[in-house]
């Protein structure tokens, strides 16, 4: 497993470091970088997230005072997110995706990311019954309520718009 902050850490972190805490720090892996993307990618992969605030060198400015006020709205989002869910139930598992990116108590509860313009497939095949969708945007407080969806096999997802959006599904 390469352990060494890479570009697939921007993109695809991996999900294998279960039982672990992962501090994912956006100054070891961009420099100075970090995206809304980026964050629920970490998230949904188990890791904590860490941003490097702006920093200046002389009169050279990285980032303007605020940083990236995108990335940090999708931090604040995720953590509004966590506080309404069991982590300590619920693992990574980018297998019961189309999109590789979710955390999930199977049977229950699943938290899906849709990188915009996918669609998304979830694997409910172990988890017959009603599930209610809703989604939710990236950075800012505000969600829409989805299509049910029926357990029992792989459900499609249909999100409200072709954006990046957090699929909220649970058993109802």
């Amino acid at each position: 497993m390469d352990w060494h902050p890479s570009q697939h850490w921007q993109t695809d972190p991996p999900a294998e470091y279960l039982g672990k805490v992962v501090l994912s720090d956006t100054d070891h892996i961009w420099g100075v970088g970090g995206t809304p993307d980026w964050v629920w990618r970490t998230f949904l992969r188990g890791h904590n997230i860490l941003y490097m605030d702006t920093w200046g060198y002389g009169h050279f400015e990285v980032r303007g005072p605020d940083g990236d006020p995108a990335t940090r709205r999708a931090m604040g989002r995720a953590v509004a997110l966590s506080r309404n869910l069991d982590l300590g139930v619920m693992t990574p598992r980018p297998d019961l995706t189309s999109s590789g990116f979710a955390l999930a108590d199977p049977g229950e509860r699943y938290i899906v990311y849709k990188p915009a313009g996918l669609r998304c497939r979830l694997d409910l095949r172990d988890a017959p019954g009603p599930f209610r969708v809703e989604w939710l945007h990236l950075t800012d407080e505000t969600s829409v309520a989805g299509d049910a969806i029926q357990g029992g096999g792989v459900a499609g997802l249909t999100p409200p718009d072709d954006g990046p959006l957090i699929a909220d599904v649970a058993r109802t």
